[in-house]
């Protein structure tokens, strides 16, 4: 290395420029200061900035094994719109409540089943409908693989199909060991909303929403399997199906009337909040008397028939006329004579009269389920609650836009010819 000379140079040694070129071993070069160029300035590292600033810089390598969504697409069933969302958790909800209805829907025909295919195995008499919860045991062991591998859309609609399948195959059963292998094979496939269902709902609800949807879905589960002999007795002949149809639409009628009266009384006349609750008295004391009368009608015209051995559930029925004629027109005389404003007394008697009727033509149809289907009465009457129940919780809520849109006389007109 080459030393730069001074004061302290040796004498008679050669001249030797301040500035001199170091260079080191390994080739590197050191250039004096004069070379340098002066606007080079050495760059300060941003604070907190590592030392290894050179990988950092570097950007993430998405890792290929992971497949996402993009942020704002909306095949994403997180980004649907939430109307699509709960007709997706309704579909759900309702594939649901049908493979639940199988499971016990044939209940009540299993004693004609043993008869049809000529045996009395109590033993087999169970497990014809048991072995429907057979299936469901085997069925998710192969479903829920198959739908991580393929998806849950593709094996929800071949286990839908498959069920569809088996269930006509149940129908057309030639004996009772093809009916319980038929039977297995429609839970076994049948199971796939209860094993896919949870998932599903899961998937494509927010937080917010999905208590409310897992609800409606495991009602599906659960009230699908106490309603099924209710639905298979309501269907069994044409007859109890208009009674059950005509008796939910009575029943709503007198929701519809209850809902408004106070409002009709208070608008109409004036009658205070405090004392509105007076004007059930009419319907109160319209219902006595209709029990009276279709008591003391009934049995003194069922005992006659007994009497003379002619008797049959249809003889609880013929009370309906005259009991179904009384109803429109107490609704058309409550209406008319509550527009008119006149003495508030004539639309209570009105509603007496409708009272009468309704009473009448409810009570019929409840008499005639019991003697037709005895032991199983409480599974008819039970369709009859049912579906008076769902109509009678929705239809009363537009009662008072009825009202609104075609006045008080001319709704309970409307009202008056539906029930005729």
């Amino acid at each position: 290395m080459a030393v730069p000379s001074g004061s302290d140079s040796p004498p008679g040694s050669p001249a030797i420029s301040d500035e001199i070129t170091t260079t080191y071993e390994g080739g590197d070069t050191l250039l004096p200061p004069s070379q340098m160029n002066d606007s080079f300035q050495p760059q300060e590292k941003s604070e907190g900035e590592s030392a290894n600033s050179s990988f950092d810089s570097r950007e993430p390598t998405p890792d290929p094994n992971i497949i996402d969504w993009e942020p704002e697409d909306r095949q994403n069933p997180k980004n649907w719109p939430l109307s699509r969302k709960w007709i997706m958790a309704s579909i759900v909800s309702v594939n649901t409540l049908m493979t639940a209805l199988g499971s016990t829907i044939s209940t009540p025909g299993v004693p004609q089943l043993m008869k049809e295919f000529h045996s009395d195995n109590d033993l087999l008499e169970s497990f014809v409908i048991s072995v429907y919860a057979l299936g469901f045991a085997f069925g998710p062991l192969v479903i829920a693989p198959l739908s991580e591998t393929y998806g849950r859309l593709p094996m929800c609609l071949t286990c839908n199909l498959s069920f569809l399948i088996w269930c006509i195959a149940c129908a057309v059963a030639p004996n009772m060991a093809a009916l319980v292998i038929f039977r297995f094979l429609a839970g076994a496939f049948g199971v796939a909303p209860f094993t896919l269902g949870g998932g599903t709902i899961a998937y494509i609800m927010d937080p917010a929403q999905r208590g409310t949807a897992m609800g409606i879905w495991m009602g599906g589960l659960t009230v699908g399997l106490v309603i099924g002999p209710t639905i298979e007795m309501s269907f069994k002949s044409v007859i109890v199906c208009l009674l059950c149809i005509y008796v939910a639409i009575v029943y709503t009628i007198m929701f519809i009337l209850f809902t408004t009266f106070t409002t009709v009384f208070e608008g109409q006349y004036g009658i205070p909040t405090s004392t509105s609750g007076l004007v059930y008295l009419g319907w109160v004391i319209g219902s006595i008397i209709g029990k009276a009368t279709y008591t003391t009608v009934s049995n003194r015209f069922v005992a006659r028939s007994i009497a003379k051995g002619t008797f049959k559930p249809e003889d609880r029925l013929p009370l309906m006329v005259p009991g179904g004629l009384l109803l429109p027109r107490g609704l058309i005389w409550y209406g008319w004579s509550a527009q008119a404003e006149v003495h508030w007394i004539v639309p209570i008697i009105g509603t007496a009269v409708a009272a009468i009727g309704l009473t009448i033509v409810f009570a019929a149809p409840l008499a005639y389920l019991i003697d037709v289907f005895t032991i199983y009465a409480a599974s008819a009457i039970g369709a009859t609650v049912v579906l008076r129940s769902l109509c009678a919780a929705v239809i009363p809520l537009c009662g008072q836009n009825l009202y609104d849109k075609l006045g008080i006389g001319w709704g309970n007109t409307l009202l008056a010819l539906i029930v005729l």
